[in-house]
This record gives C-alpha cells, structure tokens and sequence, in this order.
C-alpha cells in the first residue's frame, strides 16, 4: 500500500498490508512464525556452543606454538600437501559431473565445482556425508532448475561413488 505525504511515498511495512514477503508458500503469514524464530534461536545456540567447545579444546595451544610447528615443515612438503588437497577436491568435483550426467541434467562446471567442493568440504568435516552434503546440492542444483528428483539422484550417485571408490582403495 502506497500513500502519498507531502509529495514523499511511503510504503507499509508487508504485515501491515497483507503482502506476502518473498519466499513464503501460499497461506503462510507474512510475519516470522514461532517456529522459524525457534529454529533460528537454536542454530544460534548451536554456533556459540560449537565455538565454545572448539576454544575449550584448543585452548591449551598457542598460536606462536602452532605457527612455529608448521614452519619446522619443510615448504616442498607443505606445497605437496596444498596441491594434493586441491588435486583432490578437483578430482571429486568429476564424481558431481557424472552423476548430473546420469541424472540427465547439464550445468556448466563452474556451478557444478562449487557444488561438489562446498558438498564434500562440509560432508567430510561434520559427517552426515548424504544428508549434509545433500542439503547443499539440494541449495545450489535447486537454484540452477533441477528437479527434487534429479538432485535426489545426484547425492545417492556421488555418495555411493565415493564410498565404492573409498572401499576399493582400502580394500575392505
């Protein structure tokens, strides 16, 4: 709702009006819901306690202590090290590739990069592999027009890929 003062228009906020903010599904109301609120408190909650609990850990060590340990490594072995680990995460940045493939979906490999390495980045680290690396190609192949189904496809592929080609190489 618009409304002209003194030559200047104003604009009413969206819950005084009706208006729906961008993203709501139909019928929801256009203030946050206590769920929404209650869902925010405890991500928040679980960020501080996450950082909480990595100083708690980390805190017997000093950053003169960590600095000087890394430079007693020989630089040739750090740079091997940073090249391998990138080398790793472009090689899995193929196993995404294959899978839109077999899903029947194009996307440029730019947006396919980002998705696999920020996938398998938070996947590896926090675990949940298939439910957190998920949620992530869910985000960005959702973003980019896949359907439910093709992304679907897209996590079980690479999850399975990976976890054959883990076993193979372990040999278990």
């Amino acid at each position: 709702m618009l409304r002209a003062v003194s030559g200047v228009r104003l604009i009413a906020a969206p819950h005084m009006t009706g208006l729906k903010m961008a993203g709501q599904p139909p019928g929801a109301p256009a203030v946050w819901s206590r769920r929404r609120t209650a869902v925010t408190i405890i991500a928040v909650a679980a960020f501080v306690a996450a950082f909480w609990l990595a100083d708690h850990v980390l805190g017997q060590y000093r950053w003169a202590d960590v600095v000087a340990q890394l430079g007693g490594i020989p630089r040739h072995a750090l740079l091997a090290a940073l090249l391998l680990t990138i080398g790793s995460y472009l090689t899995l940045t193929f196993y995404d590739g294959l899978a839109l493939r077999y899903a029947g979906a194009r996307l440029g490999w730019p947006k396919t990069a980002i998705a696999s390495f920020c996938a398998f980045a938070v996947g590896h680290s926090i675990g949940f592999v298939a439910l957190s690396g998920g949620s992530i190609r869910y985000r960005v192949y959702s973003s980019a027009g896949l359907s439910a189904g093709q992304i679907a496809q897209v996590v079980v592929f690479s999850t399975l890929t990976f976890f054959l080609g883990g076993t193979l190489l372990l040999d278990v």
